[in-house]
């Protein structure tokens, strides 16, 4: 059975009761056990191929292998997925058609070609968007240099800071090893935030309108640019403890549990980004539940999803109507 969640939004007059059915992708520990660690951290990155480059970061620590170190991938996998979503899964939600041109410019970086080309595309120029304050990123969207900033422009009018607001702890490296150790955790949420979620424009944002949509989508933007700075160093997978491996992919905080005897893998346990925020109280549930149920539903809930950025395919049901969401 293929891996998928989908929601359902029920209108309850003024709320919105958000229902998820979440269908897990297959099962790590039995599609490795028998194998060498060499040969299961070699397969790990095929089968969940989706943040392929940071399973495998997290694979080879928990199998007790040396790093493979491929930062050049790992850059190009986060900008893959945030290209998608500026240049498929936003302009949709507003009706508009794929940002084809993004999406070349990011197949030629891919090739080799220079970041600031793409970094052009994005925001117009090598300005630092982290940096800025509210008035000049306002500015900045305001001008609409660039059909992302546009597009960011025009989300953010039909937007008001309420709706989606809704925020949770990052779980920390111990909270991610006790839990791939059974343990419960208390809900958690790892989302692009993990990743910029210091940066000044962040901070200013979250101080006056909270942790709403428009700041999640200001973090996928921010953390998109970092990784077209080469003087961002990109944190490797950790190893807490043996048997244990942690890396940091685009979703958020990625976990693997190995267990091997004799030179074979006897267990195996994978904790993705979606495992915390699809939990019971989680953060996809809280941000749907923050949703105005007489506002424009369909498209706050294509943003909602598309700011949370579950690990697989998504699906929406509003009012009998069911959509695609998310890939």
């Amino acid at each position: 059975m293929s891996a998928g969640l989908a929601i359902s939004l029920v209108r309850d007059g003024r709320r919105t009761r958000p229902m998820l059915e979440f269908t897990p992708g297959p099962d790590p520990a039995r599609l490795l056990a028998g194998r060498d660690p060499a040969s299961a951290a070699a397969l790990v990155p095929l089968v969940f191929n989706l943040c392929a480059v940071a399973q495998g970061q997290a694979a080879r620590a928990a199998l007790g292998l040396e790093p493979a170190g491929d930062e050049a991938g790992l850059r190009l996998e986060h900008l893959r997925d945030h290209a998608l979503c500026f240049g498929v899964a936003w302009p949709a939600a507003l009706g508009q058609e794929p940002d084809n041109a993004l999406l070349s410019r990011l197949v030629a970086f891919g090739a080799g070609a220079d970041a600031s080309v793409l970094r052009c595309h994005l925001v117009g120029g090598p300005v630092d968007v982290g940096g800025l304050t509210l008035p000049e990123f306002d500015r900045l969207l305001r001008d609409g240099a660039t059909p992302l900033t546009r597009l960011m422009a025009a989300i953010r009018q039909r937007l008001h800071p309420d709706w989606g607001r809704a925020g949770l702890p990052r779980p920390t490296v111990a909270e991610v090893a006790a839990r791939l150790d059974g343990a419960s955790i208390p809900p958690r949420e790892t989302t692009a935030l993990d990743h910029v979620g210091e940066a000044p424009l962040l901070r200013a944002l979250e101080a006056v309108e909270g942790r709403g949509l428009f700041t999640r989508m200001v973090a996928r933007l921010l953390d998109c640019l970092r990784m077209l700075d080469p003087r961002a160093r990109l944190a490797g997978a950790a190893r807490p403890a043996t048997g244990i491996g942690v890396a940091a992919a685009v979703r958020g905080i990625l976990g693997h549990r190995a267990t091997v005897a004799d030179g074979r893998v006897t267990g195996y346990r994978l904790l993705s980004p979606t495992d915390w925020n699809l939990m019971s109280g989680g953060i996809l549930s809280r941000v749907l539940a923050a949703l105005p149920a007489d506002g424009d539903l369909p498209f706050l809930a294509r943003i909602a999803v598309s700011c949370v950025n579950p690990c697989v395919p998504t699906t929406i049901e509003i009012d009998g109507r069911r959509f695609a969401a998310h890939a």
